[in-house]
């Protein structure tokens, strides 16, 4: 995997962080800023991780000959990048809770300051696994880095732009809506909606590990990168 997949959840959280402070003597509002590092950044940029690495290993072939399986091996990379990001954004997001800097949805801010931790770091883990289980399918089944990373780029800018209307629209789109904290921390189905993206991800994760037994797919993506 590299130092890549040490140094980049770091470096990002360590720029954000940064950048806050900037902010800050700017008077610009930080608590919305900070909680987007995690709800909205944090995610995507483990999901380029996954996608430009899932199926793209320089000894996959002699992987492949090898007694112990290439798709355990390749979920075991993806269970250390998870759980690495999830390491350094929940270090980083004692910061804005010491320094009272998060930003509350509506359905939390009645909620004592535990709970509070808790449901905002469930909240930017479940986008994160979501982001993760997309980016594996889409990298093996695109065989692809750039296709599976566009991709990821793609849904993340409708989420961005379009979701808050859209979800209020159409109903059944509320299950896909990645960053509510941050885009409507209004809305009233925050907590269901939560769990519904977590619950997305884990049902794609199974699909990513069967995908991997493809040995054929997994050596024609790599002849064609």
């Amino acid at each position: 995997m590299g130092r890549r997949i040490i140094w980049i959840p770091i470096t990002l959280v360590a720029g954000f962080i940064a950048f806050a402070f900037l902010l800050h003597f700017l008077g610009v509002n930080l608590e919305r800023f900070i909680s987007s590092g995690f709800e909205m950044f944090l995610p995507i940029v483990t999901g380029f991780v996954v996608a430009t690495s899932a199926t793209q290993d320089p000894a996959l072939e002699i992987q492949l000959t090898m007694p112990r399986k290439y798709h355990n091996t390749s979920l075991l990379r993806l269970v250390v990048i998870v759980l690495w990001s999830i390491a350094i954004g929940l270090i980083a997001a004692i910061i804005p809770t010491v320094t009272h800097l998060t930003f509350v949805p509506d359905q939390l801010k009645n909620s004592n300051a535990a709970v509070k931790f808790l449901g905002l770091q469930f909240s930017w883990i479940a986008t994160t696994l979501w982001f993760v289980s997309v980016a594996l399918v889409a990298s093996l089944l695109t065989r692809n880095r750039s296709a599976s990373s566009a991709i990821l780029g793609a849904i993340w800018i409708v989420e961005v732009l379009f979701m808050a209307h859209l979800v209020e629209t159409t109903s059944w789109l509320q299950p896909l809506f990645l960053f509510p904290t941050i885009v409507a921390p209004q809305i009233t189905f925050w907590t269901v909606n939560r769990l519904e993206v977590l619950l997305i991800g884990l049902i794609l994760l199974p699909v990513g590990w069967l995908l991997l037994h493809n040995t054929e797919g997994l050596l024609k993506g790599t002849s064609e990168e």
